[in-house]
């Protein structure tokens, strides 16, 4: 990137007094150009598939799709450098080992923004637009293995509407992501072949259910491993995971190491 280029941002915060810091920060500097804000992660992936940006300024937890779950739905996709601006430092030196360009812990100030907004620059000039790579592998392998702050339970609270279910997580089979929802397919003796849907993020219910009984196994899908009959080759490099129910769900191959070596663990 020449030293004249213009810098495009897009935010991507569900808090407005967060976006609007931001977007005064940016203001400060002749070289940069807020292209856009979003309150979500749902809302950042449309408009990056209309729209170029140069860098991301991330929260990480927000409704709906959430800045995790953003980065999960873009594997393989050329992707802008990321900051993560958000409250919660459970990974702050992780997210640098992986790639990250920066990492605001709010709240901050001016002279913080201003090194960050540094540390894009010199990302920038190592790079084009034209040659800029997929999601990083090693920011892929981290989110493969983060789940956010674990807050386990046997029972998992989901809002429905006005109300807020408590569905035993014993009764989960699967769980799959749909658009700003996810889709909790059930089963047991009081939930014989429901299916719930709940306003969250797979990346958030992720971080809420015990990691030695569930298992990410694709971008849009988590399996209770309990249910999990066998794997069978589907060809090219692609596995399919049948259930007890009959279900026949796809294992990704970016997560594929990692359920085969949590199944070696039950031998």
């Amino acid at each position: 990137m020449s030293a004249a280029a213009t810098i495009r941002v897009l935010i991507v915060d569900d808090e407005p007094p967060a976006r609007e810091l931001l977007a005064t920060m940016l203001e400060r500097h002749a070289d940069v150009e807020l292209a856009g804000q979003c309150a979500n992660g749902q809302e950042a992936l449309d408009w990056l598939g209309e729209h170029p940006a140069d860098v991301l300024f991330l929260d990480v937890e927000m409704p709906g799709v959430d800045g995790m779950e953003l980065l999960n739905r873009v594997e393989g996709q050329p992707f802008p450098p990321v900051v993560f601006v958000t409250a919660h430092d459970g990974f702050a030196v992780r997210a640098f080992e992986v790639g990250a360009v920066d990492y605001l812990l709010k709240p901050y100030d001016a002279e913080r923004f201003d090194q960050a907004l540094g540390r894009v620059r010199e990302r920038l000039s190592r790079e084009s637009r034209e040659s800029r790579a997929a999601l990083p592998e090693q920011m892929a392998a981290f989110l493969a293995q983060w789940t956010g702050p674990r807050r386990v339970s046997n029972r998992l609270a989901v809002k429905d509407g006005s109300e807020t279910l408590l569905i035993p997580v014993g009764e989960i089979d699967w769980i799959e992501s749909e658009a700003n929802y996810v889709k909790l397919h059930l089963s047991g003796r009081t939930q014989s072949g429901r299916t719930q849907l709940a306003r969250a993020s797979l990346t958030e219910l992720e971080g809420r259910l015990d990691p030695q009984r569930f298992v990410r196994i694709h971008r849009t899908v988590i399996v209770n491993v309990d249910r999990i009959v066998k794997l069978t080759p589907a060809g090219h490099g692609d596995v399919k995971v049948t259930l007890a129910g009959g279900q026949q769900l796809p294992l990704s191959r970016r997560y594929r190491e990692r359920l085969e070596e949590f199944l070696e663990t039950l031998g």
